[in-house]
């Protein structure tokens, strides 16, 4: 037979309450059963016990008792209702009237010899994460017994309260979450992650930082954030994002880098890329110098800046959809810890980490898109017949001479006249043949381009394991023939908490990036 104690608490009712031995004082009106019996209890010290069941959907009453004994203030309030109750060791056995169960000489209640005021019913329960994930040393607060507890490695804890009572649950970076009583086990509360985590720590690189102890200007954007704008770069992706942070395209074909500037400028001549540092290993870029310095080596500056363009950024091999947040540090006091090198800026980058689930968890991302072909009907252009006019206008006013005439079309055949390589007959039989060629050269010069994107991931582990992998395909082709990029990127990491202070992580990533394009093109070779 399960018995519950009446908790000390002092209601909000009207009442008087002096305390002298053991005599009651109380005046209430319309109070439940319960609460007289709760500040009998306050005024005695006695405690009181009773089946979960007797006190459940009990009336309400009236009382007026003035400094009357314990027993009679007992009748009085138990009177006209199905209970009866013993005095033993200062404690108040309730119990109904026809129970012949309970036999007080047997010794059933030998434990109420020193009674603690709490709650008798054990509460038992888990806490976990919304992914199943057992949550260690959460804090469980009984918000009606005013006691508390930490969950166990397993999630699992035992608390003192009653059915009904209010369980308040918090663990840090989670949300905290109000759970009421309705059994004394199996009370599985799982919390989901706080949005708010990214706002109140800041990631350096080698510590998370509350935001209100950082010192430094700092800006951080999630990951979805980042892949609702349906560009193929992670530098475009920031385009717009970060305060303070500029995205300039050095040019519009497909696979060329960007440049990325935080705050702006600093320095004329010297460096002016910000430092990329993923998951806090700094990244270098694949060609660490300006086109400028390879004057040296008798190289084409354009040539080689060029080459630097298509090769891409510090970070081109980074899988976009692997990425968690970013976050940008923006003055001396945030970057100061990675020296002279963050005299630009710091990009940190977090990548995706495996979750504890009772099962892998496999996720796919995809994309289509296409843009539309430059057309002629696009633009207000002559035909061929009206550009022959205007080149023979040209020459009629005197507005070019003959050094300084193409060698392409009317120019071409004029200059070749004028020369005497032409014959009058072939110059007017090749003038009548340009002016009816009509040749579309934005269909032979440019392309609908498609392009698509896809990506799988899978993660998973158990309580002291976790793991992360994922490939992806990323097609582009540009608006002009001959522009095009296909890269490939895969990556797998691996977690495993050896003890509850050291934690140890592997990773292990690798893309394949095959880029063409073409510096610029003569359209009379």
């Amino acid at each position: 037979m399960k018995l519950i104690s009446i908790l000390m608490f002092v209601f909000c009712f009207q009442v008087a309450a002096k305390t002298s031995g053991q005599t009651v004082h109380i005046k209430a009106n319309n109070v439940s059963i319960i609460s007289v019996l709760k500040e009998i209890q306050q005024q005695t010290g006695y405690n009181i016990m009773a089946e979960q069941a007797l006190l459940e959907n009990t009336r309400t009453v009236s009382v007026a008792f003035n400094n009357i004994s314990l027993d009679e203030a007992l009748q009085t309030l138990l009177k006209g209702t199905s209970l009866s109750f013993t005095i033993q060791n200062k404690t108040i056995i309730l119990k109904a009237e026809k129970d012949e169960k309970t036999n007080l000489k047997t010794g059933s209640y030998a434990d109420l010899q020193n009674p603690a005021p709490i709650a008798v019913l054990p509460i038992e329960g888990k806490v976990m994460s919304a992914d199943g994930v057992p949550l260690e040393n959460a804090s469980i607060y009984n918000q009606n017994t005013k006691r508390g507890t930490t969950s166990k490695k397993d999630g699992s804890f035992v608390i003192d309260g009653n059915i009904g009572d209010v369980l308040f649950v918090s663990y840090i970076g989670y949300k905290a979450k109000p759970h009421k009583v309705i059994s004394s086990s199996n009370n599985t509360i799982q919390l989901e992650e706080a949005e708010r985590n990214l706002e109140e720590f800041v990631a350096t690189g080698y510590q998370n930082i509350r935001k209100p102890r950082m010192t430094g200007a700092t800006s951080t954007v999630k990951a979805e954030d980042l892949l609702n704008n349906g560009t193929n770069t992670i530098e475009q992706m920031l385009q717009g994002k970060l305060p303070g942070v500029e995205v300039v395209s050095n040019s519009g074909l497909v696979g060329s880098r960007q440049t990325v500037r935080v705050r702006g400028v600093s320095t004329l001549l010297g460096n002016q890329e910000p430092l990329w540092v993923v998951d806090g290993i700094i990244q270098e870029d694949p060609l660490p110098f300006q086109a400028k310095e390879l004057n040296r080596f008798n190289q084409e500056p354009s040539n080689s800046e060029s080459l630097r363009n298509f090769v891409g950024s510090a970070i081109s091999w980074l899988n976009p959809y692997d990425i968690e947040d970013v976050t940008v540090l923006k003055d001396a006091a945030s970057t100061a810890i990675y020296g002279v090198k963050a005299a630009n800026g710091v990009i940190l980058i977090n990548t995706k980490r495996g979750k504890n689930a009772s099962a892998p968890v496999v996720s796919y991302s995809g994309s289509f898109s296409t843009q539309t072909k430059p057309s002629y009907y696009n633009l207000n252009l002559m035909n061929s017949k009206e550009r022959v006019d205007v080149s023979r206008e040209i020459w009629e006013r005197g507005l070019v001479s003959v050094n300084h005439m193409d060698n392409v079309g009317y120019s071409g055949l004029l200059k070749q006249y004028l020369e005497n390589k032409l014959s009058y007959d072939d110059f007017n039989t090749g003038v009548k043949q340009l002016e009816v060629n009509n040749t579309n050269w934005f269909d032979i010069l440019f392309q609908q381009p498609l392009n698509q994107s896809h990506n799988i991931s899978v993660s998973g582990g158990g309580d002291n394991n976790t793991y992360y992998g994922s490939f992806g395909i990323n097609d582009q082709k540009g608006s002009a023939r001959g522009n095009g990029q296909k890269s490939y990127q895969g990556s797998i990491n691996f977690t495993s908490n050896i003890t509850r202070r050291l934690k140890v992580s592997a990773k292990v990533a690798g893309s394949y990036t095959q880029t063409t394009g073409f510096r610029n093109v003569d359209p009379y070779m």
